[in-house]
């Protein structure tokens, strides 16, 4: 039973092989483009943004390893920078407390 296992897991890799490798050399078309100094490409749409205001304050944080690696592994998996995310957490909460509060300040007593 383990050789048919193995057999299978031989097929599939071989199978996986090929998209793989057309992968690699989309990325390599890709990067030996940006090399040459044409990063655009004809599909390619500009996009205008604006940050809505300057992030110029920054708030040194420590963290445990451990800790570490659960928010760059989120983060990864939304595709944004721990930082970011770390941010976005913290914007996040913010607007949840002043909800809060404006809730508690508005019920009646």
């Amino acid at each position: 039973m383990g050789s048919r296992n193995s057999t299978r897991d031989d097929k599939k890799r071989a199978n996986a092989l090929p998209a793989a490798q057309g992968q690699l050399t989309q990325l390599e078309d890709a990067a030996a483009r940006y090399e040459d100094g044409d990063a655009w490409d004809a599909t390619d749409v500009v996009v205008d943004l604006k940050p809505r205001r300057p992030l110029d304050k920054v708030i040194p944080v420590r963290l445990a390893t451990e800790q570490w690696r659960e928010i760059s592994i989120e983060a990864e998996e939304l595709g944004v920078g721990p930082s970011t995310l770390a941010r976005m957490w913290i914007i996040e909460r913010l607007r949840e407390l002043r909800r809060q509060r404006l809730t508690e300040a508005t019920r009646p007593s």
